[in-house]
């Protein structure tokens, strides 16, 4: 008898059961690559959003918000411009070091959007102080212009760790609370004769001295007040806390050194320093510009740390 008959109908069964599954020719991603890939694109269209809003609100304080135009006035100002030529630096200061930089730097890197919504805020609400005091009222779109710019990126932030920043990408390193005690000195030694400054430019504003440098209807004597009075916090600030700390020192000692040389260059312009304070304001800025150049740096992005290897699951 043949082999192949004596096996049976359930030896010719068995034989079709243990054909080969045929083989996938794409087989399916691992689901965590999958997630990963979306996260990934997530994160990136997120920091591609902070930037352009960095970007674009940069240029708008930049040309239409006066910074850079107010702040050329004092590089070579005609016999127009001299008399306003330390108001016209004040403005161009305050908006260019420490609203347009910030955007800047988010700009580039935008994991620091965060704490650069926070800085904005603070300037919004230092600012509203000085209208307050030198009843300045018409600063409500200078407001405006800060604490919608400082929502967006602390909004763009929180959405984006909702999401889920991608393995291996940046996020802001812990903070830590830390003194740093040669910037809390300057900031002491500053605080005094700064406020001083601002009060008198509170003065000036609510008794519509002359000249009325008026920028987008607003009067330049409070904002030079609000100017003084971010040099002393933001020198507190690089005290006080790491992030960001020699970014601002750096801020605060070109600030004082340039606007004390301004006051040297133009003792006729209004709001000028005298010439024994504005040499003590270059030698304060420059003071803080040393004290930054050999601190060392801290509160730099971190690199997110990547979890532990898992078992990986492919998708059915």
């Amino acid at each position: 008898m043949d082999d192949r008959s004596s096996a049976g109908p359930s030896g010719h069964l068995g034989s079709r059961n243990r054909r080969p599954r045929p083989v996938d020719p794409l087989p399916a991603l691992p689901v965590r690559a999958r997630s990963s890939g979306r996260a990934a694109c997530d994160h990136a269209g997120m920091r591609t959003a902070q930037r352009l809003v960095a970007g674009l609100l940069a240029l708008l304080w930049a040309v239409p918000g006066f910074g850079l135009i107010d702040l050329e006035v004092t590089v070579a100002p005609d016999e127009v411009w001299r008399p306003v030529a330390i108001l016209d630096g004040g403005w161009g200061l305050f908006v260019t070091a420490y609203i347009v930089a910030g955007l800047v730097l988010v700009m580039i890197r935008p994991s620091w959007a965060t704490e650069i919504a926070g800085q904005l805020t603070g300037i919004a609400a230092l600012l509203a102080v000085s209208a307050g005091l030198a009843r300045e009222y018409t600063v409500w779109w200078m407001l405006l212009a800060l604490l919608l710019p400082a929502g967006a990126f602390a909004g763009l932030a929180a959405l984006d760790r909702r999401r889920g920043a991608p393995v291996g990408g940046e996020r802001a390193a812990p903070v830590r609370p830390s003194v740093r005690w040669a910037y809390a000195g300057l900031a002491v030694v500053g605080a005094a004769p700064w406020t001083g400054y601002a009060l008198d430019m509170y003065r000036a504003n609510r008794d519509q001295l002359p000249p009325n440098e008026i920028t987008n209807d607003v009067n330049h004597w409070a904002v030079q007040g609000a100017f003084a009075m971010t040099l002393v916090g933001f020198a507190a600030l690089a005290a006080l806390r790491p992030s960001l700390r020699r970014f601002n020192a750096v801020r605060v000692g070109v600030c004082a050194a340039y606007f004390g040389i301004c006051s040297l260059r133009f003792p006729e312009s209004a709001a000028a320093l005298s010439t024994s304070t504005a040499a003590l304001a270059v030698a304060w800025g420059v003071a803080v510009l040393l004290v930054s150049a050999v601190d060392r740096p801290a509160g730099r992005p971190a690199q997110s740390p990547r979890p532990p290897a898992s078992p990986v699951t492919t998708a059915s």
